[in-house]
């Protein structure tokens, strides 16, 4: 099934979800826009003229407005000197077919009504399995909470159970291990350590006696040395 609309002082053979640019039309995008119609052909079956088309139309969304292609036009005049040259940008709108009406009735305007009708029944439903499913929330949280505090209770008191052994073997445990307590002057002198000797420190010389003591392997050295050359010399 297509149709041939008229818009803008043009002609377009559309049809169901095809898209069209026209002539800037004076409507928001997303908005829809009834066309008026001059042929229907559906198959073997063709409808033309006023009487017959009157009442179609072809509605189609408006999707976004833009600017076409640059044209430029040219005009020139021999032997004047005249050359004058202009671009234009047409301002255009692209559509997109959504139906095609032969008695002019939208059909998505019944589609918006039942959605409309069915939105308002559900609120009622969606409030009621909401607060069914807040209930169960919470006799899920409340169950989990008391698995959670009883079970590491018992846990624990097992363990001590098993690491202890019987009661039998604690109670002679207890029996022979006798109560040992530090006393307040064993923790005194525990606590105190003795301090460690230091070592004797050598007594220092003066510089005088330092120098005499020099002077006096200096002179018996050089005696040494005297005496040995003579017993070579001899």
């Amino acid at each position: 099934m297509y149709a041939v609309i008229s818009t803008g002082g043009k002609q377009y053979k559309v049809a169901e979800g095809d898209t069209v640019a026209v002539e800037k039309l004076d409507i928001k995008p997303g908005d829809t826009v009834g066309l008026n119609v001059l042929f229907i052909a559906d198959g073997s079956q063709i409808a033309v003229g006023e009487d017959t088309v009157s009442k179609a139309k072809v509605y189609a969304e408006v999707l976004e407005h833009f600017r076409g292609v640059k044209t430029l036009s040219f005009k020139f005049k021999k032997r004047k000197g005249y050359k004058k040259i202009r671009g234009h940008r047409q301002e255009l709108t692209r559509l997109r077919v959504r139906s095609i009406s032969p008695t002019g009735e939208n059909p998505l305007e019944k589609k918006e009504d039942e959605k409309k009708a069915l939105k308002a029944v559900k609120p009622g439903k969606a409030a009621a399995s909401k607060a069914e499913t807040k209930v169960a929330e919470s006799e899920i949280a409340v169950k989990s909470e008391v698995k959670l505090e009883v079970k590491p209770a018992r846990k624990a008191v097992e363990k001590k159970a098993v690491e202890a052994g019987p009661l039998d073997e604690q109670k002679e445990v207890k029996a022979k291990k006798p109560a040992t307590k530090k006393t307040v002057d064993e923790k005194a002198t525990a606590e105190i350590k003795p301090k460690a000797e230091k070592k004797p420190t050598a007594e220092k010389k003066p510089a005088a006696e330092k120098k005499a003591e020099s002077a006096k392997k200096a002179t018996a050295l050089s005696a040494e040395k005297k005496t040995k050359k003579e017993a070579k010399a001899e």
